[in-house]
């Protein structure tokens, strides 16, 4: 009895993406559920903070933005406790929508482990795949980005007007008009 539920969960788990991902949301929640001073809670948060600020590292790297610093040392700023940050040198309206956003692209991340996981599935469930729910649960939580991630990406906006009129109803987007100015605001 026991060996049939574990082969009906063992088959749902890895039939598809959507399957393996239920553990990561269900450790997501109960991440989000654990006592906020609890060492468990502290060091799991970190696995998601930790994924959060390396997400806007990375891609401020990919976009020029050049990172010049990033702390994962928690502080105090007026009323809120900011858990991490990345310091930027050239923060522009062309790059900080990416950078702002980055942490969104760990949701993709990890189902293109998934799905990985549920193409190649030798030999069944393994304790690695419990390391990656634990670890994917902080990364669910955190992957949405912060209020001051949405206000410097807002420094964006220009991206969305210059797209705009480039594709009008007249002329499909291919034919659209060239924009040769280049905007700097530095």
């Amino acid at each position: 009895m026991v060996m049939e539920r574990y082969s009906a969960l063992e088959n749902f788990l890895l039939a598809s993406p959507g399957g393996y991902l239920v553990p990561m949301l269900v450790m997501a929640f109960v991440v989000r559920m654990l006592p906020p001073r609890s060492l468990a809670a502290s060091l799991l948060r970190a696995v998601g903070v930790f994924s959060h600020e390396l997400f806007h590292f990375a891609v401020g790297y990919l976009t020029r933005a050049r990172p010049i610093g990033m702390t994962l040392i928690p502080r105090r700023e007026g009323n809120q406790i900011i858990l991490g940050s990345v310091e930027f040198e050239r923060l522009t309206w062309a790059n900080a929508w990416a950078t702002a956003l980055a942490p969104l692209l760990a949701l993709p991340v990890l189902y293109a482990l998934a799905s990985w996981r549920t193409t190649n599935q030798v030999g069944g469930l393994a304790f690695e795949d419990l390391a990656w729910w634990i670890l994917a649960g902080p990364i669910v939580l955190h992957c949405w980005p912060s209020r001051a991630d949405w206000r410097i990406a807002l420094i964006s906006w220009p991206i969305v007007g210059l797209g705009v009129p480039a594709c009008n109803r007249k002329r499909p987007c291919s034919q659209s008009a060239q924009f040769p100015a280049q905007i700097n605001c530095d």
